[in-house]
């Protein structure tokens, strides 16, 4: 059972974390997107980094646009 004491210690232990991240997209050519993005964060003493790239594609079926990306 916790008592009143060691949750207000829990509550003192809590922390704000920051995170930042960048992204760009370009259109090399009309119906393709190529994407770059970089995103940081830190949780406690514990640093995360993502790098995602993502290639999409836009193609006309029927007279209806579809977009479609893949991510890697």
């Amino acid at each position: 059972m916790k008592t009143f004491t060691t949750m207000m210690e829990r509550e003192k232990e809590n922390k704000i974390s920051m995170a930042y991240g960048l992204g760009v997209q370009v259109n090399p050519i009309t119906n393709l997107a190529i994407d770059v993005s970089y995103e940081y964060s830190k949780l406690y003493d514990i640093d995360f980094t993502t790098w995602v790239v993502g290639i999409g594609y836009r193609f006309l079926i029927k007279g209806v646009t579809h977009d479609s990306q893949y991510i890697f």
